[in-house]
């Protein structure tokens, strides 16, 4: 609790303060209100119509495991400067800052997480949010993040071309009983009874686990 309070703080001295934002078609209002209600609530980070889950997932678990680290990072960003979290440098490009935000994500989860893609891209920026080139994050890429911020132990079990089988389930499944967090790298219609059945090159059955964070990360 006391994390959170200390992230509320934050966010409060952020609204009070002169410190303006830099990103295009975004205000500072927007910024605050969405991370109060993140920092209370982190299910609420979400990548809505954009290909930013990979980037959506980090956030979630940052904003979770440390909401002051989490909460400064945007802030940061938003004032555009770069962000540093654990051993993880932030640092968007200025054409992402001042590319006109067109809605559909929201403020504060669009800064985090553009930012986190277009810092780790070295050839496609991340301009949009229907920027799919610039937006995909592969497992290893993801593994590597959860590293640089602290996790202690990660464990990256993913095919990018070969369907696994439902052992894979079955792992994923025996590490969360020993308290290790389990992100499936899935298409989304597996998890509908509907949809279950349809073609994708993306069916891919995998898990990155992960150790929580041991202690809070400094940025």
């Amino acid at each position: 609790m006391a994390d959170r309070d200390d992230a509320r703080a934050l966010v409060d001295d952020f609204e009070n303060s002169a410190r303006t934002g830099m990103w295009t078609g975004i205000r500072k209002a927007d910024i605050v209100e969405g991370l109060r209600e993140r920092i209370s609530n982190s299910s609420l980070v979400y990548q809505a119509g954009s290909p930013l889950c990979g980037p959506a997932v980090f956030t979630y678990e940052l904003a979770t495991d440390d909401p002051v680290a989490y909460a400064k990072a945007v802030i940061d960003l938003f004032t555009g400067g770069p962000a540093v979290i654990g051993t993880l440098l932030l640092k968007p490009k200025t054409d992402l800052i001042f590319n006109p935000f067109t809605g559909g994500v929201d403020p504060a989860d669009w800064v985090m997480m553009a930012s986190l893609r277009d810092s780790s891209n070295w050839f496609f920026d991340m301009e949009s949010v229907d920027d799919y080139v610039g937006a995909a994050t592969i497992p290893s890429t993801m593994a590597s993040w959860l590293q640089t911020v602290g996790f202690s132990k990660v464990i990256n079990q993913t095919n990018l071309w070969y369907a696994k089988d439902s052992s894979s389930l079955m792992r994923a499944s025996s590490y969360l009983t020993q308290e290790y967090r389990v992100l499936l790298f899935i298409n989304s219609a597996m998890v509908h009874a509907k949809t279950q059945t349809n073609l994708s090159w993306r069916r891919i059955i995998g898990s990155c686990c992960l150790r929580q964070l041991r202690s809070t990360v400094q940025g």
